[in-house]
């Protein structure tokens, strides 16, 4: 009977192998992206990019890849990655592009999607317009109280913890501190923040451990999304993780349910949260069912926690290795307040130039976003015109995108672009024709919230929450990067002006949004200011 069944597998790998190379070398000839560079197992399966987006590195390697295949390459069976401002607009822009078939592969129910994986355009649109009232700037003006607060535990905790360690280490020197590791602290605020805004229910994650799991659990849920995009199979490997990760699901899950419960059982208009504005909707059943409220309020921690912490904690990486920078940025808040309490959102904090350009040059350096955006010629589209990215041509079906990271970091749009040069987003004076294609290339290219229909609606509290923090830091503290080892932790030295490695990079991680490490930074007082911060609610 054992050869029987020997024989049997024999002969079917005689057949099966035969068939599968023939049916891979049928679909390599045929396929309408066969005459696109890319790699050859990229060509065939899409595993060759999920491979990178497990191990976290798919936005290096689309980099690499627009280095060695040019400015569009093939990086899946029906997959092209584009490298161009033009491209931006022809994808993002364009009123015929759909969200691509990767982000049904990203979740397992089809209903309940927060706005992030909504594919139907309609249904966004109905979804954004919502949301949009708890982000946009009214809203924004009466959150503001509770955000400053927030912002101000950020400011003690680095005053608190970096003045402990000194003393613990025994400094001798009052105002120096000992080194804090600056994601975690910013993490911890803009967690506690977007809580606030989510759930009107405080985590307070800067002051009791017992929530700081939150932000570690969404860091792996969009980790495992980000690789799911990738090759849809895996969404059973995803499967397998809930079950062995039970414990870590099972508290978040719990934790959830107990934040909603607490905040139903309070009145509607107890804060202003996103339930308070969104209960009125679910009630008309306008644009929300009531299952699909919490999914929208956990993502907001995602979305408006970790990306902000990076880009907060990336531009202080930067400017503690640009010292140029940080004293011209310092000086440039300083000279416009009289006061930390003066430092809010207003035309004083807008005419900050210098320090939204190294914020933006931090967003351009490292992005908060890594994962590829994919998109595809609506399935609706009935104009029956071709559809054309950067001249070329894209059949039905193919799946077209831009990485981020790797436009942000072309040389032919960013010059030296591994060096932080916050002056690339002043404005240019000159009305050469050269000077405003490249002023135009690079204001299409940065695309950190990604641009659109589909951008963030985060972006302006994003911005004011930034803004703010920074610029109170900046009014408290002098900093300089952790002396020894520990200061070099999170960094990463790229090519500079000469070719030589030279060039401090913020060391980046895919897990569909960006994770860093560090950096460690060394505080100081100014003038005792920060003294003040121990008075504040």
């Amino acid at each position: 009977m054992g050869n029987v069944i020997s024989l049997a597998v024999l002969y079917g790998l005689y057949f099966a192998v035969p068939f599968l190379v023939l049916r891979t070398t049928y679909k390599l000839l045929s396929s309408p992206l066969r005459h696109y560079p890319g790699p050859r197992l990229a060509k065939i399966t899409d595993a060759y990019s999920a491979f990178f987006a497990y191990n976290k590195t798919l936005h290096w390697q689309a980099y690499a890849h627009s280095r060695e295949y040019g400015d569009v390459y093939r990086i899946g069976p029906n997959k092209l990655i584009f490298n161009t401002a033009t491209a931006v607009k022809d994808i993002y822009l364009n009123p015929r592009v759909a969200k691509g078939e990767p982000y049904n592969h990203g979740m397992f129910a089809a209903k309940n999607r927060n706005l992030i994986m909504t594919t139907d355009r309609v249904d966004h649109k109905k979804k954004l317009k919502v949301i949009a009232t708890v982000l946009n700037e009214r809203s924004m003006r009466i959150f503001q109280p509770k955000m400053v607060d927030r912002i101000n535990e950020f400011l003690r905790k680095i005053l608190t913890s970096s003045t402990a360690s000194a003393a613990a280490s025994s400094s001798s020197s009052p105002d120096v501190s000992s080194p804090v590791n600056v994601l975690d602290l910013a993490t911890y605020m803009t967690t506690d923040i977007a809580a606030d805004l989510a759930f009107g229910h405080p985590l307070n994650t800067q002051s009791n451990p017992a929530n700081r799991f939150f932000p570690k659990t969404l860091k792996e849920w969009s980790w495992r999304i980000n690789f799911m995009m990738q090759f849809p199979p895996l969404r059973y490997y995803n499967l397998l993780m809930l079950t062995l990760k039970y414990k870590q699901t099972a508290q978040t899950g719990k934790a959830v349910r107990d934040i909603v419960r607490t905040r139903e059982a309070m009145d509607r208009y107890a804060f202003h949260d996103f339930y308070s504005i969104v209960i009125d909707e679910i009630k008309l059943g306008n644009s929300f069912l009531e299952s699909e409220m919490w999914p929208h309020a956990t993502s907001f921690l995602a979305a408006g926690g970790l990306t902000t912490a990076a880009t907060i904690a990336g531009t202080l990486f930067y400017l503690s290795r640009y010292p140029a920078c940080y004293r011209r940025a310092a000086r440039e808040v300083r000279d416009a307040f009289s006061s930390a309490d003066e430092i809010v959102p207003g035309p004083k904090l807008a005419e900050c130039s210098y320090l939204r350009a190294c914020i933006d040059e931090t967003l351009r350096m490292s992005p908060p976003i890594t994962t590829i955006f994919w998109r595809q010629l609506d399935p609706l589209d009935t104009t029956g015109e071709p559809f054309i990215v950067d001249g070329h041509v894209i059949p039905p079906g193919t799946q077209v995108a831009i990485s981020i990271y790797a436009l942000s970091h072309n040389e032919e749009i960013y010059p030296n672009p591994w060096v932080y040069r916050p002056e690339r987003f002043l404005e240019h004076h000159g009305d050469g024709d050269e000077l405003k294609a490249a002023r135009e290339a690079v204001r299409m290219a940065h695309i950190p919230f990604v641009t659109g229909d589909r951008t963030c609606p985060g972006k302006t509290m994003a911005w004011i929450e930034m803004s703010m923090a920074l610029a109170r830091l900046f009014w408290y503290f002098d900093f300089e990067a952790a002396p020894g080892e520990l200061g070099q932790v999170g960094q990463i030295m790229r090519p500079g002006p000469d070719g030589k490695p030279t060039a401090p990079e913020y060391r980046t991680e895919d897990w569909y949004a960006a994770e860093h490490e560090g950096p460690y930074l060394v505080f100081r007082q100014r003038d005792n200011l920060a003294d003040d911060l121990l008075q504040k609610p």
